[in-house]
């Protein structure tokens, strides 16, 4: 995940010897580097993160004195994706507005707070109506963590209204 970065902080900073970076002014390019990036600042934020490792690594292999990335002010992300909230006339209109398999979708990750792609690979074996509870293993965690769902009265009736075509809860024409 981290060699994009990387390769980002290796074309800015590869030229630096170990002693350049440790002398007085390089916080300032540092930060300057940071502000070439603010039209994206989850990238420069990231960068900071790993920038900061690397030379945390020099100090801890004795081949650096100082970090000048440790405690440089990230750049305000704005707010994050769970700040992002639909209201309910906000998802109504957008149900009402879509084809009925695109509708479903949309009000099934709503009921169940499940990723696009787990919705649109949710398969009917991993709806279990006895139970009463949606279990699958996560694509975003490699299958490493079960997302594990209650079935409540209105996820049920949305169930209930998807046509069996096949093995996926999600089908379309």
């Amino acid at each position: 995940v981290w060699r994009g970065h990387l390769d980002g902080i290796k074309d800015v900073f590869g030229p630096m010897t170990l002693d350049a970076i440790q002398r007085e002014g390089s916080r300032a390019l540092i930060y300057e580097w940071r502000d070439t990036m603010a039209a994206k600042p989850r990238t420069a934020n990231i960068r900071l993160t790993v920038l900061s490792r690397v030379l945390s690594w020099g100090i801890d292999h004795e081949k650096l004195k100082r970090n000048p990335a440790q405690g440089v002010t990230r750049l305000d992300e704005g707010p994050g994706r769970a700040e992002i909230i639909w209201a309910d006339d906000e998802l109504a209109r957008l149900v009402n507005a879509c084809p009925a398999p695109v509708a479903r979708a949309v009000r099934i990750a709503a009921l169940t707070g499940m990723r696009k792609a787990d919705v649109v690979a949710l398969a009917w074996s991993d709806v279990d109506f006895a139970r009463g509870v949606i279990d699958r293993a996560t694509l975003k965690s490699r299958r490493r963590t079960r997302a594990v769902i209650p079935i409540l009265p209105e996820l049920r009736a949305l169930l209930d209204e998807c046509p069996r075509l096949g093995p996926l809860v999600l089908t379309n024409a």
